[in-house]
C-alpha cells in the first residue's frame, strides 16, 4: 500500500460519523511530544468529501467481569464484561490452557456503560474451555465447563444467592463451596450457578 492506493469501498450515512477504537501499545510512545502520521484514502479520485478525527486516550480497563451466563444449551456459553471507557477487545478460546486455537473475535461495546458480550457457540458438551480476554495491553484468563451431554445420567450442582451485603460471610460460603467441589472426584460435572 502507498499514497496512491484507493480505499476498498465507500463510507456513507451513519458510518461517516462512527468512531472506532483501536488499542495502541503505550510502549511505542515517548515522554513529552510524539508525532502520529496518518493517511486517509478515498475510494476514487473524484470523491466530493473527506473527514478524519483522531483522539489518543489512556487504555480502557476492566471494571466488571468477565462473568458467564449459561444460555440454556449445552453447546454454548455467554460471556459478559464491562470497561471503564470506550475500547474494542479481543476474545480468544480453546480447549487447552494457553492454546486459544478454537476461535478469536473482536468485540465492540453495546448499549451504554461500555458493556461487551459474546456467545461462544458450537462447543462440545461436558468439556472445559479456556479463554483469554485482551483489553488494550492487559490480558484476563478464565475457563468454564459446558453443560453435560443430554444423555448424562447424574449431575451435581450447587446454588447460592448473593445478597450484596456482608461480603465476609459471602466469601466464607463461597470458599466452603469451592472446598467441597474441589474434593469431589466427580467435580467435572459440578455446576455453581449464582442467583444474584
Amino acid at each position: 500500500m502507498n499514497h496512491t492506493t484507493q480505499a476498498n469501498y465507500p463510507i456513507a450515512d451513519f458510518e461517516e460519523k462512527t468512531f472506532y477504537a483501536y488499542p495502541v501499545d503505550p510502549k511505542g510512545l515517548r515522554p513529552n511530544k510524539n508525532v502520529i502520521a496518518v493517511e486517509v484514502h478515498q475510494v476514487h479520485p473524484f470523491s466530493s468529501d473527506i473527514s478524519f478525527d483522531l483522539e489518543l486516550l489512556p487504555p480502557a480497563k476492566l471494571c466488571k467481569g468477565p462473568y458467564l451466563i449459561y444460555p440454556g444449551t449445552n453447546t454454548s456459553m455467554k460471556i459478559l464484561w464491562q470497561l471503564d471507557d470506550l475500547s474494542s477487545c479481543t476474545l480468544q478460546w480453546g480447549v487447552s490452557p494457553g492454546d486459544y486455537c478454537n476461535g478469536s473475535v473482536n468485540t465492540f461495546e453495546y448499549g451504554d456503560y461500555h458493556q461487551h458480550q459474546f456467545t461462544f457457540s458450537k462447543l462440545t458438551p461436558g468439556i472445559r474451555y479456556y479463554y483469554r480476554l485482551i483489553v488494550g495491553i492487559e490480558e484476563y484468563h478464565g475457563s468454564f465447563y459446558t453443560a453435560p451431554p443430554i444423555n448424562q445420567q447424574h449431575v451435581k450442582f450447587m446454588v447460592y444467592g448473593d445478597t450484596r451485603s456482608t461480603p465476609t460471610k459471602h466469601d466464607n460460603v463461597a470458599s466452603k463451596m469451592i472446598e467441597t467441589y474441589a474434593l469431589d472426584p466427580e467435580r467435572l460435572g459440578c455446576w455453581m450457578p449464582c442467583i444474584c
